[in-house]
């Protein structure tokens, strides 16, 4: 798994939006990559300890393209050794996604030893569906500025009609701006069960994930979560931001004025219990935007009484939705669509799969 959550720069927002503009990313400390379970694979066939990539078979993205899942193989699919043959417009929808075929020869043998292995993907409720890996290719996706797609289209200005471009044309111009949104992927075979819901894979064979789902917490479970959120430093800045700003509701915190929203999850094991804060406020572009994650772990038998101990804090726009303990970690994970947030060696880290967004952020 890897670091790639994005954050655009408000001095992007602030540039004209007339053309093509090149965003400016600040991206979240990348968490320790999960060790190989194998021994023997200590040698140049692994995933790099720089890469964020864990053995592939143990717990792997799962995403979605037109309807089928596709199970994430690596984030590093830039390599051009990789690819075969021309890009091919897969979809021009919102992200435009385009695939590219690989070469198998020139694939790690980390990545080459699991095709055709039998996998099972889990969700919110559980395991879901299984299936075999197919044959790899390249999934590309990248959001374009507007000015491109019409460019894309075709028209005329200024009495001069210009032709819409081919898919041919389009799928190469965007996988020239996919990089970073690159990912090796396997489709499945033989597949039983409903992948829809599907969040992460894992080998068939290896012990089962244990998995809590996201659920509702009681109402004074959420009053307390609220009132530790207030404690924050950066809840207290965001507010004195909020009071300065134009859209400012007198005495309405910045998480309940009208733009504002909060989501409160709840995370319970037969060990630990978590709970989840995501609130969000204002809007981008404007004189007041701001949002905070954080994730507790929430300990003691008194409900008057409960400590809650601050592992994550951040502003990642994760979306969690499972909790899932990979057998052999010492700490669970937490999955949402296409990001995970896990534990490395600095701590909690939000890891997402990145789709470069070319256009105006306003």
């Amino acid at each position: 798994m890897f670091a790639r959550v994005t954050l655009f720069v408000l001095a992007l927002a602030a540039s004209s939006c007339s053309k093509p503009q090149t965003p400016v990313q600040l991206r979240d400390v990348a968490a320790t990559p999960l060790a190989i379970a194998d021994p023997a694979l200590a040698s140049a066939d692994k995933p790099s300890t720089t890469s964020g990539n864990i053995d592939v078979i143990e717990f792997a993205h799962v995403v979605g393209d037109q309807g089928e899942p596709l199970v994430v193989l690596s984030t590093e699919a830039d390599d051009v050794q990789w690819t075969k043959g021309a890009p091919r417009l897969a979809s021009s929808e919102s992200p435009i996604v385009v695939h590219r075929d690989v070469d198998e020869a020139a694939l790690p043998k980390f990545i080459t030893r699991h095709l055709g292995r039998a996998v099972r993907l889990s969700g919110p409720n559980g395991d879901v569906c299984r299936g075999k890996l197919a044959s790899p290719f390249i999934l590309a996706r990248v959001e374009p500025h507007f000015g491109e797609r019409e460019r894309w289209s075709g028209g005329e200005e200024d009495g001069v009609v210009t032709p819409p471009l081919s898919e041919q044309r389009i799928a190469e111009e965007a996988w020239g701006m996919s990089a970073g949104g690159r990912l090796l992927v396997a489709g499945l075979v033989e597949t039983t069960g409903d992948c829809r819901d599907a969040l992460v894979a894992r080998a068939a064979d290896l012990p089962t994930l244990t998995t809590a789902a996201a659920r509702r917490p009681s109402a004074s479970m959420t009053a307390r979560a609220m009132a530790e959120l207030r404690k924050l430093p950066a809840h207290g800045a965001l507010q004195e931001s909020y009071a300065k700003s134009q859209g400012t509701t007198p005495g309405l915190s910045w998480t309940e004025s009208e733009d504002a929203t909060v989501t409160v999850r709840e995370f319970a094991t037969d060990a630990s219990m978590y709970v989840w804060v995501s609130a969000s406020g204002g809007q981008p572009c404007s004189d007041f935007s701001g949002r905070i994650d954080v994730l507790w772990k929430v300990s003691g038998t008194n409900a008057k009484q409960l400590d809650f101990e601050i592992i994550y804090q951040g502003e990642a726009e994760f979306d969690p939705q499972l909790l899932a303990h990979v057998p052999g970690e010492k700490f669970p994970s937490f999955v949402g669509r296409e990001s995970t947030l896990r534990k490395g060696s600095s701590g909690y880290a939000v890891d997402g799969l990145h789709v470069p967004f070319l256009d105006c952020p306003c």
